[in-house]
Formats: structure tokens, sequence, C-alpha cells
């Protein structure tokens, strides 16, 4: 699939957007999703050590 060229226009369109990716959050509220953190205290200590935290996927 070939995409049109990004005019001006077309960039604050939602509809543009949305034709590129029919998924994509363009207005309004993100939707929520529930995530874990795992071991709070741990994901500071690894902060505080690294200077970022990664959090898997799936919380762990």
């Amino acid at each position: 699939m070939a995409t049109p060229p990004l005019a001006l226009d077309a960039a604050s369109s939602a509809d543009f957007w949305r034709s590129l990716c029919p998924d994509l959050h363009v207005e309004g509220q993100p939707p929520v999703h529930p995530s874990g953190f795992g071991d709070l205290k741990e994901r500071i200590q690894d902060l505080l050590r690294e200077g970022y935290v990664n959090i898997p996927v799936d919380g762990g």
C-alpha cells in the first residue's frame, strides 16, 4: 500500500492518520492499559543505579 504524500492540511486531519493506521489513537483521552511494575523498591533501585527503568511487557 503506497502512502499519499503528506500535505500540511493532511497532517492536521485525524482522518488522514486513521487511514494510515486505523488503530492509532489520534484524539481524546488515550485508552488506559493497566500495567504492573513488579517490586517498586527494586525498580527504584534500578533507576538510581542505571538511570532508567526497564519494565517488561508482562509487568514482571
